[in-house]
C-alpha cells in the first residue's frame, strides 16, 4: 500500500509538471502568437495512429536560460519516440535561429541549431506544423514533425536517418 500511495505521488507530480516562460519572450510578438496558438492544444491525445503530448510554459521569469515555450513529445506510428521544443533564442544568431508562420489555422516552426554536438553534429534543424480543422480551429487535423542533424542525415546506409511523422485524423 505504501509503494502504490509513492508511485500515485510520483505520477502525479510529474503530470502536473509546467515551468515558467523566460520574460524576453513577451517582447517577441511572433513568440507570443506561437504561444497563443499552441496553448489552446495542451495536454495528452491521439491524433491518429500518435500519441501526443503539449506541454506550454505557464507564468513569467526572469531567467538567463532559454526555455522552450512549448514542448511536443509524440510516439509515432512506427513506434518512435520524438521530443521537440518550441523555443526562441533571445538574440537569433548564425549559430541558434528560428522561423515561424502563423495564421489562424496553421503554425509553421522550423529552428536552426548549429552549436556542435557529440551525437547530433554541427547541424540541428527541427520543424514542427500544426494545421487545424477548416470548421474547428481548436482542434489539430495533422501535426507533421521533422528532425535532421548532420549525424542523422536522410536516407542514411548507416541506419542513422532523419526522423520526420505525420501524424493526422
Amino acid at each position: 500500500m505504501k509503494s502504490l500511495f509513492c508511485t500515485l505521488i510520483i505520477l502525479f507530480s510529474v503530470n502536473s509538471y509546467s515551468y515558467n516562460c523566460a520574460n524576453y519572450t513577451k517582447e517577441k510578438p511572433i513568440a507570443m502568437k506561437a504561444l497563443k496558438f499552441i496553448k489552446k492544444f495542451q495536454g495528452k491525445f491521439k491524433l491518429g495512429a500518435c500519441d501526443v503530448e503539449i506541454t506550454v510554459c505557464d507564468g513569467w521569469e526572469e531567467t538567463i536560460e532559454n526555455r522552450p515555450l512549448a514542448e511536443i513529445m509524440l510516439v509515432d506510428q512506427y513506434d518512435r519516440e520524438i521530443y521537440m521544443t518550441l523555443a526562441y533564442p533571445e538574440e537569433q544568431s548564425w549559430y541558434f535561429a528560428t522561423k515561424t508562420q502563423i495564421n489562424k489555422r496553421m503554425l509553421n516552426f522550423k529552428k536552426w541549431d548549429r552549436y556542435y554536438e557529440e551525437d547530433l553534429g554541427r547541424t540541428e534543424h527541427e520543424q514542427v506544423e500544426i494545421l487545424t480543422e477548416w470548421d474547428n480551429v481548436n482542434k489539430i487535423s495533422s501535426l507533421h514533425v521533422g528532425m535532421y542533424s548532420t549525424n542523422n542525415q536522410l536516407n542514411q546506409p548507416n541506419g542513422n536517418d532523419s526522423t520526420w511523422s505525420i501524424c493526422e485524423d
